[in-house]
């Protein structure tokens, strides 16, 4: 009858799914339905809690077959979690080329056309068709991109705000739908490869430890204490970090609330909620100025000033900490400081970058000289993440190898002992 628990909760998960189904319809809810997200959060936590107790039930018994499942279950989770959002991203991309080319032909108001004919899931397709409602309605671009921005790359308003300005709607929506650049794209794969082994491995090597320390530790120092023999300073050392109990139970408790954790973030990020997206504007902020500076390249293309695109980005641009330093970068352009000097007053362009504006204001050619300075950021930033993990991951598997290397050596050695001792 234990069987019957995990098939209860899915069946929970899954009833939960279709009442939501049946009772939004088609259109799906509004932006903001908090009840509809806490409803579709718990169905998603039953699902994931009733496969994760299915798959785990037959392994009980067998702690070598439960690591295995842990690590096949991180890795999946992450390969799942990473599909997911890389296809959405696809999609939004997707919707930001077809608006440009109905607004070249002048049918912004058709796009619902466009729309219905791609599968792009429940969350992408759903602001779509939001979007291209509003459209209809003869919202104005900008505004209608601003009010849903789930159905397009996330800079979307940013680049709408600069298109608008610019009178260059088309070339702006152009720009949001270009994919990232390959070799930051090659790169920040990696990461997020390496991590997921390590993250992977870290968990399976927590899990062994504690079991090791909780039913291992305690019986191999009582079948010494029985012979009388002698242990060496290697095992004795591995014996007495573990026999301090709480260690190995808090290493347990550490390794399933890890777990718990990995398994809620994938949850929200299956709900289209990035709840580490700060972390990442952090790690990529490079990536994000040069969007900026792609930008402003557009926008001085079409010859609008560059004081009404700082205002602009500064208000629209959703990374918080780049906002703040456009704000300062307009308010020292209205006070009369060039392009250059005010972009580099508030970081966001190195000193050598600055020459370049200032050389290329004098020949004309700035939007040139801002798109190699983003394409340079991007190749910069790419390089950099290729060498930390180039360093950091053997450093850790070396690591991880070497202790692990420590535990059998310091198991072997007494066990080589006492089988001389018995003869």
């Amino acid at each position: 009858m234990v069987f019957l628990a995990p098939l209860l909760v899915l069946m929970v998960g899954l009833a939960m799914r279709m009442a939501l189904s049946m009772a939004y319809g088609a259109r799906g809810p509004e932006p903001n339905d908090y009840i509809y997200l806490l409803l579709l959060l718990l169905s998603w936590i039953f699902l994931a809690v009733g496969i994760f107790a299915w798959c785990m039930l037959p392994l009980a018994g067998s702690p070598g077959a439960l690591m295995v499942c842990v690590l096949l279950w991180t890795l999946g989770g992450f390969a799942l979690v990473d599909g997911v959002t890389t296809s959405r991203d696809a999609n939004r991309r997707t919707n930001a080329k077809l608006l440009s080319i109905a607004q070249r032909e002048g049918q912004l108001k058709e796009t619902s056309v466009l729309f219905e004919g791609l599968r792009q899931g429940r969350y992408v397709g759903r602001a779509a068709r939001r979007l291209s409602r509003e459209l209809q309605a003869g919202t104005p671009l900008y505004e209608s991109v601003r009010t849903q921005p789930a159905a397009l790359p996330r800079a979307s308003a940013s680049y709408a705000a600069v298109g608008t300005l610019a009178k260059a709607e088309p070339q702006a929506l152009d720009e949001l739908s270009r994919p990232e650049d390959p070799v930051l794209a090659s790169a920040s794969r990696s990461c997020v490869d390496y991590v997921a082994y390590l993250v992977a491995i870290s968990l399976t090597m927590g899990l062994l430890l504690s079991l090791y320390g909780v039913f291992i530790v305690p019986q191999f120092r009582e079948i010494f204490w029985e012979f009388d023999l002698e242990l060496p300073p290697a095992t004795q050392l591995l014996i007495d970090g573990f026999a301090f109990t709480p260690m190995s139970i808090l290493m347990t408790i550490a390794a399933v609330l890890t777990l718990v954790m990995l398994m809620l973030i994938g949850i929200f990020y299956l709900c289209d909620m990035r709840v580490l997206r700060l972390m990442g504007d952090w790690l990529f902020r490079r990536a994000h100025v040069a969007k900026l500076l792609r930008m402003v390249a557009l926008g001085i293309e079409h010859r609008v000033e560059f004081e009404r695109l700082l205002y602009a980005l500064s208000v629209t641009y959703p990374v918080r900490s780049l906002r703040s330093r456009l704000s300062g970068a307009y308010t020292e352009a209205h006070n009369g400081q060039s392009l250059p000097a005010a972009l580099m007053a508030h970081q966001l362009l190195t000193s050598s970058e600055a020459g370049l504006i200032e050389t290329a204001e004098r020949v004309g050619n700035v939007p040139w000289a801002l798109r190699q300075i983003a394409l340079r950021r991007e190749n910069l930033l790419a390089a950099r993440m290729n060498v930390v993990v180039r360093i950091a991951y053997p450093v850790i598997v070396l690591s991880i190898a070497m202790f692990v290397a420590f535990i059998v050596i310091s198991l072997f050695v007494p066990l080589v002992k006492l089988v001389e001792g018995l003869s």
